[in-house]
């Protein structure tokens, strides 16, 4: 879909949009998602894309004082490990800043 074509609702239309899809709307199908499938604020978490690795707050607390880190795999054991490590280390990353070459 073009991005360029789309218009932004007005409040009006909104409502109309939910009232016409409530009108035919059913629960009927849908199962309730078990709680712990979801991810918990104070459990380490990262989220890895094409171009960059994101950590969430509970791992950076783990992390404690890092200013620059290096990512480990142990391909094996299917395992990633962040540890800390100096500026001038093999593949050092500034912490908070991981910006990855996709070649």
């Amino acid at each position: 879909m073009n991005e360029s074509k789309l218009k932004p609702l007005e409040p009006e239309n909104i409502d109309t949009k939910v009232a016409e899809l409530e009108k035919d709307f059913t629960y009927d199908g849908y199962q309730v998602v078990r709680r712990e499938l979801f991810a918990h604020l104070r459990e380490p978490a990262v989220v890895i894309r094409r171009d960059s690795v994101t950590f969430n707050t509970a791992c950076i607390a783990g992390l404690e004082d890092a200013i620059y880190i290096q990512i480990l795999v142990n391909p094996e054991l299917k395992k990633m490990v962040v540890r800390k490590c100096e500026e001038n280390d093999k593949d050092a990353s500034l912490c908070g800043r991981i910006v990855v070459t996709v070649t």
